[in-house]
């Protein structure tokens, strides 16, 4: 879409280029020959057609675009491999939830059950192309670019309609000069100028009323159906076959390309009329080329006998005889005037090529930082890097590009063995903004809730008479699988709790800014769960030599917070549920971008309820209801 921007700045420094060449023929009129200043209207069309010039330097003038422009190839490439990472296969998820279900001895059956819930959002973005996921990367630029582009048609077609218009009339009214005269007067000026051998045909046409050439590839040259004398006809014949040498029809083809691209620019529309009548004075200069004043007098005699008191505007791809009324006068002073200065024409040139070919150089566009994302293969190298591992060596469930509070983040998730790994990566920067660990044993929440009510029973009749570990053993147990010490870490929490019937120590404590949960079984020793995050406040309860350390603590002990309990019943009371309709799968406090919240997750049925909770007011933050299929 940089085209766009290009095609932009090339119509402003060209409109600069052409007021400077509009000025310079005002001022000085009796400087530049008609050669010359047509010449200077060709280096100006083709500076409008071809926006690349070379570039020196980085730019006088830096321009910040608004959004990060892409080429369609690139685009495609990134969608590709955003489409890549989200895909998790049926095969895949049916792998994973195989490995945990073994490992577990859970009885439960199906792939589409036991993966988690971006998974599923991951089959969808998998079943989508590439230009499917496009359509949700439009932006203002694009719809603009679109804009532009269908004007651009439209000019172009308007032009190409009128020709096609004409050539019919051309068709159907015109037939070949059977005058033997005239046949005869048009070899002999073809001879004259060379074009002896050239395929040119000559028709008369009663719908025009001036001579004119027309045809690419069967040039014609069009005469009104009326009598004119030999030494006139001769004079015309010859213009136009001028015309034909100086190749004039293409010309008027870059005129409408430049039209039609810039349609929206009026300044290119104020020069067209001009380059048209140049390029009649520059034809005008051939012919009367070491041709005495008389002949110069009858040959402005002839253009003006040429006037049709209702003209229409030329057609496009077509040279006429004479231009339009207000041109007459300049170039029956061109046709009188027989000497030009050649150096202010040599300078003329010089100045105007030199513009349009530095002008390239003036404006420099730049992508904003702010959009210069890492990617998703950066992002998940961080996270891998992070977590000691390897790619071959995890399943990836989820690899996107998400908001969270205002800032651009990859959402990255994977499993390694039983462990799921979950990463908030800065978008930007690359920085790790939140991680968890959990160990799943995938007993699907909700489902069988009979049995587990069953076998809970039982546990809990047999835990009676079963020795626990003790807090301290499961502390040493939390410390070794996070690879620290007593001494490094500080503790928040260290109590024997129930969870689902089954006895669990639940250990919090701290290294720097990150905390570390665990849950242990309080029987076996075995560790249920863990969770890490990375907090951005002081940890709590946490005795800190700076002076400002002290007013924190004095301002967290007078904080409140509302409890476990009471998350949990303001989830359910937005739930419109009761705590015996439900099964809760999770309810903790948490730290979320330095916010401390309760997450509480239950199940009704098939339906998985997530809420997060601000622990100081008991304010719903964020609510997911999510349908769980068989």
């Amino acid at each position: 879409m940089n085209f766009l921007f290009l095609i932009l700045s090339t119509s402003i420094l060209m409109s600069v280029i052409i007021l400077l060449a509009l000025a310079l023929f005002s001022f000085f009129p009796e400087q530049f020959s008609g050669k010359t200043r047509y010449f200077i209207w060709i280096i100006i069309l083709v500076g409008l057609i071809v926006p690349v010039r070379p570039i020196l330097g980085s730019g006088l003038i830096t321009i910040e675009l608004p959004w990060q422009m892409e080429s369609l190839e690139v685009l495609e490439a990134q969608l590709a491999e955003e489409a890549a990472a989200n895909n998790i296969t049926t095969e895949n998820r049916s792998n994973i939830s195989t490995e945990l279900s073994v490992n577990s001895n859970a009885n439960v059956t199906g792939s589409e059950s036991l993966a988690p819930s971006s998974t599923i959002e991951a089959k969808d973005a998998a079943k989508e192309s590439v230009f499917d996921l496009m359509k949700k990367k439009i932006t203002p630029i694009a719809l603009i670019l679109g804009a532009w582009l269908l004007g651009a048609l439209i000019s172009f077609s308007r032009h190409l309609y009128h020709y096609y218009q004409f050539k019919k009339m051309i068709r159907r009214w015109s037939k070949p000069v059977e005058d033997l005269a005239t046949l005869e007067l048009f070899d002999i000026v073809k001879e004259d100028m060379g074009l002896q051998k050239k395929n040119i045909q000559l028709m008369i046409c009663p719908s025009i009323t001036t001579p004119m050439l027309t045809g690419f590839f069967k040039p014609t040259i069009l005469l009104p159906n009326k009598e004119i004398p030999e030494d006139e006809m001769a004079l015309i014949l010859e213009h136009e076959l001028t015309h034909y040498k100086h190749k004039d029809l293409y010309i008027n083809l870059l005129g409408t390309l430049a039209v039609s691209l810039h349609w929206f620019n009026p300044i290119v529309y104020l020069c067209y009329p001009s380059i048209q009548g140049d390029g009649e004075v520059c034809c005008d200069e051939a012919v009367l080329k070491n041709r005495d004043s008389d002949y110069r007098q009858f040959y402005g005699e002839v253009i003006i006998s040429m006037i049709e008191r209702n003209s229409k505007n030329q057609v496009a791809f077509t040279t006429c005889f004479y231009a339009k009324k207000l041109s007459i006068k300049r170039r029956l002073m061109a046709i009188m005037k027989t000497n030009k200065n050649r150096k202010s024409s040599f300078i003329a040139i010089a100045l105007i090529l030199t513009l349009t070919i530095i002008s390239g150089s003036v404006v420099a566009f730049a992508a904003p930082a702010s959009k210069k994302y890492i990617g998703t293969s950066k992002a998940k190298a961080i996270a891998l890097s992070d977590a000691g591992l390897k790619s071959k060596d995890v399943k990836f469930v989820n690899v996107k590009l998400e908001t969270e509070n205002g800032i651009k983040v990859y959402d990255v998730e994977f499993y390694f063995g039983q462990t799921e790994y979950d990463y908030e990566i800065d978008a930007l920067t690359g920085k790790i903004l939140d991680k968890d660990l959990d160990i799943e044993n995938f007993t699907v929440p909700g489902q069988n809730n009979n049995n587990n009510n069953n076998n809970n029973a039982n546990n809990n009749s047999n835990n009676t008479n079963t020795q626990l570990i003790g807090t301290e053993k499961a502390k040493s147990i939390a410390l070794a699988d996070a690879r620290l010490t007593a001494d490094q870490v500080a503790f928040v929490k260290a109590k024997l709790e129930t969870e689902k019937g089954r006895q669990v120590y639940d250990i919090e404590f701290y290294f720097g800014q990150t905390e570390y949960d665990y849950e242990i079984d309080a029987l076996t020793g075995a560790i249920l769960d863990k969770d890490l995050d990375i907090e951005n406040f002081t940890v709590p309860g946490q005795n800190n030599n700076n002076n400002n350390n002290a007013n924190n603590n004095n301002n967290n002990t007078n904080t409140q917070l509302i409890g476990t309990e009471k998350a949990k019943s303001i989830a359910l009371a937005d739930a419109r549920l009761t705590a015996d309709q439900v099964a809760f799968v999770k309810a903790k406090l948490e730290t979320e971008k330095g916010r401390q919240v309760y997450d509480v997750e239950f199940t009704f049925g098939q339906t998985e309820y997530d809420y997060e909770i601000d622990a100081l007011t008991g304010k719903i933050l964020d609510s997911d209801q999510e349908r769980k299929d068989d």
